[in-house]
């Protein structure tokens, strides 16, 4: 596991977003593969609309409250290992690893900055 984390974690948030958009969809694309520009903006898409659903979840979390205490005491694998085990039991039919990993890309701050707004 974490050396898919490792992996993962040196995408750019827009390789990420195109991954999370083919893994998700796997094969359903239907009869015409979308361009990498479709797939990133598929990929955003799904993106924020779970993390609107989980937003709660991740900044209601003693283990996410505690990183905004004193960040330096986790490190990014141990951010998206805490991720993972959140979002295990809530999420289906994305990949979760993926989008724990587009979480700490885009910010945990900024996600839970914007809590209060969902």
């Amino acid at each position: 596991m974490e050396d898919k984390i490792t992996e993962l974690s040196e995408l750019s948030i827009d390789e990420l977003a195109i991954k999370l958009a083919e893994e998700a969809s796997g094969s359903h694309f239907g009869s015409t593969e979308p361009s990498p520009s479709q797939k990133k903006e598929l990929g955003f898409a799904i993106f924020h609309d779970m993390l609107n659903e989980v937003r709660p979840l991740i900044c209601q979390n003693l283990k996410i409250q505690q990183y905004f205490v004193n960040p330096l005491d986790s490190s990014e694998t141990e951010l998206i290992a805490a991720f993972i085990d959140i979002l295990t039991s809530v999420v289906g039919g994305i990949p979760i690893v993926v989008f724990s990993v587009m979480i700490v890309k885009y910010g945990i701050r900024k996600v839970c900055d914007n809590s209060e707004e969902s």
